[in-house]
């Protein structure tokens, strides 16, 4: 298992102890192989942070947190694939290089497994790859992990548009106990590339960050 971190705030961003949170992570934890942060929104990830990490030697995983329940339970997903082409343009992700845009579905929310085919068609049209990642956990008979077999089922006659999957069950503390995410009923384990865990990463009271874990360097082609 490899190790990365999830973060909403910049990882160039100075702390009150003097670190910037890159430094504070690697003292806390271990050195980060790669940082997922969000490419849309208020803390959007910038050219600026992006070289900041590619001089870290650290490799980005690109990110859509926080869609709304609504627009993630319809079936049209244009309006958000082409908010994404844009912003992959504005970090100059090369178009045709199978480079991911993972999706964070939350736990207790709707999704439509039709709104997940459109966004990851309209993102292979530019050579770009759909990842989703949501609690897989069936027996919290959450969503997800229904709507991805789902998506699965419809799209793997054509190789489901090459797409990635994440997991967020069972909690990963522990991660010497080896790869074990849980997965949907049309999955195994090695077609979960990313696994979440529930670890806070902190600098006093002030929640940073969390650990997210590849399952092998296999992933790292589709990071920038």
């Amino acid at each position: 298992m490899i190790f990365g971190v999830k973060s909403k705030i910049p990882s160039d961003m100075k702390l009150t102890n003097g670190y910037s949170l890159f430094d504070w992570i690697m003292r806390k934890k271990d050195v980060p192989e790669f940082w997922m942060r969000n490419i849309t929104g208020e803390s959007r990830i910038t050219p600026d942070e992006l070289a900041f990490l590619k001089n870290k030697g650290c490799r980005v995983a690109l990110l859509i947190d926080g869609i709304p329940e609504a627009e993630a339970a319809s079936n049209n997903a244009a309006a958000r694939a082409f908010e994404t082409l844009d912003a992959l343009r504005k970090l100059k992700a090369p178009s045709f290089s199978g480079k991911a845009v993972f999706v964070r579905f939350g736990d207790d929310e709707f999704m439509n497994h039709n709104w997940m085919i459109s966004f990851a068609a309209i993102l292979s049209e530019y050579g770009y790859l759909a990842g989703f990642i949501g609690n897989t956990d069936s027996s919290l008979n959450f969503c997800f992990d229904r709507e991805c077999g789902h998506f699965y089922n419809a799209t793997k006659q054509i190789g489901c548009y090459g797409a990635l999957y994440g997991a967020t069950e069972p909690d990963c503390n522990a991660p010497e106990n080896g790869w074990k995410p849980y997965f949907p009923s049309d999955f195994s384990a090695d077609d979960i590339s990313l696994w979440e865990s529930r670890e806070v990463i902190k600098c006093g009271e002030a929640e940073l960050a969390s650990p997210v874990y590849a399952r092998d360097t296999g992933v790292f082609e589709n990071l920038i």
